[in-house]
């Protein structure tokens, strides 16, 4: 684990730590799972907390004490499940949490993404590190700022495939496709792969760094629907 995303870990846990687990859990969880009160937190597997990141928690409360432990296993790859992270991390951003809580977990929402963008074969999508911000209309613009400001090759090419590739995903909500359609239709995505373009020389990256700022340029006044349906043929 990088060193940023070992710190926002450890922050989760520090500050999630006021959430004890309380008696009676087996008879709150959806499934019937005894280890889950008698394994140490920091100590389950992703194997026993699967099933409860699909059929979700009855209780917030339980759900606030278990989540540094499921947050931690998606940073270490441990939970490769997309659709999870998507899912648990967007339950975790809502409104009602404390200051600090919610503060936390943007820590560690960003430091996932620079993750994930400085991996040369990431564990999880584009769409899923981000449309974690969907659930509860959690701000992506953030995270898309800091990419567009990222001149690293690993995050450039990887914007310039989600330019190329993206569909508009069935799970998300219209703000975070308002926003993300506005950003495409910024300019900030297009100067990052154009300067991009100006410093590379390997054919095959020049290609795809050509083909996304094509299908920037053309008009893109759909904000509701980001990422619609475009076929281009791809430059020679």
């Amino acid at each position: 684990m990088d060193p940023e995303l070992a710190a926002a870990v450890a922050e989760l846990y520090t500050v999630f730590a006021r959430h004890p687990l309380a008696p009676g859990v087996e008879q709150r969880l959806r499934r019937p799972a005894p280890e889950l009160a008698s394994t140490p937190l920091r100590e389950l597997t992703a194997y026993q907390l699967d099933p409860h990141l699909f059929l979700g928690w009855r209780d917030e409360a339980d759900f606030s004490h278990f989540l540094p432990r499921i947050l931690e296993l998606f940073a270490t790859g441990e939970h490769r499940e997309g659709t999870l992270l998507r899912k648990n991390l967007g339950e975790a951003h809502h409104a009602d949490r404390p200051a600090d809580e919610r503060d936390a977990l943007q820590r560690y929402h960003r430091a996932l993404w620079r993750h994930t963008r400085s991996a040369a074969d990431p564990v999880f999508t584009v769409a899923d590190v981000l449309g974690a911000c969907s659930l509860h209309d959690h701000s992506v613009l953030p995270y898309l700022a800091d990419w567009a400001e990222d001149p690293s090759p690993t995050a450039v090419l990887l914007l310039a495939r989600f330019v190329i590739e993206a569909g508009p995903p069935s799970w998300a909500r219209q703000r975070f496709l308002d926003d993300v359609g506005d950003w495409l239709s910024s300019g900030a995505p297009t100067a990052a792969l154009t300067a991009a373009l100006a410093t590379t020389t390997d054919p095959a990256i020049r290609a795809e760094l050509d083909w996304a700022i094509a299908v920037l340029d053309l008009d893109w006044h759909a904000p509701s629907t980001p990422h619609a349906a475009m076929t281009r043929v791809p430059p020679m």
